[in-house]
């Protein structure tokens, strides 16, 4: 069967194809209006020219309009499927509107048309990570590492999935040949506080404050991350070294910009977080629970705690037992939400507390399938998702044998390690501001203070100085009650942070409504 075509004539082809060339000039050198307006004169007369859709789209990208961006992508690979490049692009723009799982759908057929393409694999290990995958995340980086060529980020964020495994020595590695090859500021500042992120016990053969001053002052051209990186990583150098007016007067000048940023989405989060509370306080166990649903969902240990609270230091004490998998901050009870509130026809909601009871069966069901895939054969699975804390009573009632280790570390050590933080990009947006931070700790007091009265035998408490001057004690005692044997000569040892606010007591205290006190 013939296929109906548009006559196009050999000069309009030449003509449009000039056209997207002198596009492609503009918005190299910066014009992304007259790029747009080339462009959607193109489609206008050539609606699926997929060149100038592709173009479009790359302005769009350039400007930080993703949700402009991707229908155009979307376009252009349905109408060239065979296209790896508007495959990659897409599934870029769904990672910035934070649809991972669409982007790794995107990059998985990207790479059927082009296997070792180091740019599509770098984009997947980033997708990987972020739904903390990050076994397969390490082995795709390692793949882009190994295609790639000239200044490239693989290497770095290889890096710090090996930082999140806990293979330092691998991470070590990586990091310091990487820094090898010549690389852009904003790589170098990336570095600098991967570089800080080490146990203090694997010396890395890098003056990381001497590589900052050598970075010198913020170029126009730098990335907004740039900066950030580099103020933060600076202030923990010294604050290591025990400069601790530097490093204190360093991270206030680090946190105002961000302050100011996320002002409007901290208060939301505090809005919210007084609801979530309001639920917790308010929670009642379900009347029965039948025995059958143990059967139904292998064993699971929820460890929360506030961020920097010691939540992963737990995780892996406990990951030390035989048969336990570490999920690390896995999405399960947020994604069940969203699953089961979309496909409700509600509006999304992420945490399980704001479904309604009805839909208790349907929720169960979906946690427990879920859960299942994740624990695989293990015997126990560990998750530290910290915005699980108001689920917990939902998440004992649909899964009876889950147990919970709630983390409880000094205020103001939590405090100035969450200060002293640079976190992603719209998240833990109360994270510059230390009276929305001593807030969050003072709520998540009371949540944790509410799930051990109200769970019963499904909850314990650890306090951090206990478990880094006695972590073999710790692990015992939470072997235990998990119900597995603990190893007989664990040779256990955790970094010990505890104290760490002291010398910045007085400043910590006292910063006002009106800022962060220097």
């Amino acid at each position: 069967m013939a296929v109906a075509t548009t006559h196009v004539s050999i000069a309009e082809v030449q003509s449009s194809h000039q056209d997207l060339i002198s596009a492609e000039h503009a918005r190299a050198a910066g014009d992304l209006d007259g790029a747009q307006r080339i462009c959607l004169g193109l489609l206008d007369r050539h609606p699926d020219y997929v060149g100038a859709l592709s173009m479009l789209a790359l302005t769009h990208m350039q400007r930080g309009a993703y949700d402009q961006a991707l229908p155009l992508l979307v376009k252009a690979s349905m109408l060239n499927p065979k296209d790896w490049v508007s495959l990659t692009n897409a599934a870029r723009a769904f990672l910035k509107l934070e649809a991972p799982e669409c982007a790794i759908r995107y990059l998985e057929k990207s790479l059927m048309l082009k296997p070792d393409e180091h740019s599509t694999l770098f984009v997947l290990g980033q997708a990987l990570m972020t739904t903390q995958r990050y076994e397969r995340a390490a082995e795709v980086l390692r793949r882009a590492c190994e295609a790639g060529s000239g200044e490239s980020a693989a290497p770095f964020w290889l890096c710090e999935c090996y930082l999140y495994l806990r293979r330092y020595d691998d991470a070590a590695e990586v990091l310091m040949q990487a820094l090898q090859t010549p690389s852009n500021r904003d790589i170098q500042a990336y570095a600098y506080m991967l570089a800080s992120s080490f146990p203090k016990d694997i010396k890395l053969d890098l003056d990381i404050l001497g590589s900052l001053d050598g970075l010198g002052e913020p170029q126009p051209e730098d990335e907004e991350i740039t900066q950030f990186n580099a103020a933060f990583t600076r202030g923990m150098c010294l604050d290591g070294l025990g400069r601790h007016k530097e490093a204190w007067d360093c991270w206030v000048a680090a946190n105002a910009p961000l302050k100011e940023k996320y002002e409007e989405q901290a208060q939301t989060h505090a809005e919210q977080e007084k609801e979530l509370l309001s639920i917790c306080l308010n929670w009642s166990p379900r009347e029965k629970k039948p025995e059958k649903e143990v059967d139904k969902c292998p064993p699971s240990l929820f460890i929360l705690g506030t961020s920097r609270s010691g939540r992963t230091a737990m995780e892996n004490l406990v990951g030390t037992l035989p048969g336990v998998e570490m999920l690390q901050e896995h999405d399960l009870a947020t994604s069940s939400a969203q699953y089961v509130s979309q496909h409700a026809g509600l509006l999304t909601t992420y945490h399980l507390c704001k479904l309604p009871k009805e839909l208790d069966p349907v929720i169960a069901e979906i946690y427990r399938k879920r859960l299942k895939i994740c624990a695989g054969g293990a015997g126990l699975v560990t998750i530290t998702h910290p915005s699980a804390i108001p689920d917990a009573g939902r998440l004992a009632d649909f899964a009876p044998n889950t147990k919970f280790v709630f983390m409880r570390r000094n205020d103001d050590d939590v405090a100035l390690r969450i200060f002293g933080q640079l976190y992603q990009e719209n998240t833990n947006q109360y994270a510059y501001n230390l009276n929305a931070i001593y807030n969050h700790i003072s709520n998540y007091r009371i949540m944790v203070d509410n799930w051990l009265e109200k769970l019963g035998n499904q909850a314990i408490l650890v306090n951090y100085e206990e478990m880094v001057s006695d972590p073999e004690a710790t692990l015992q005692r939470v072997a235990k009650f998990c119900g597995l044997k603990p190893p007989s000569k664990p040779g256990l040892r955790i970094e010990d942070d505890s104290g760490c606010a002291g010398p910045y007591r007085k400043w910590l205290r006292a910063a006002g409504d009106g800022g962060n006190s220097s």
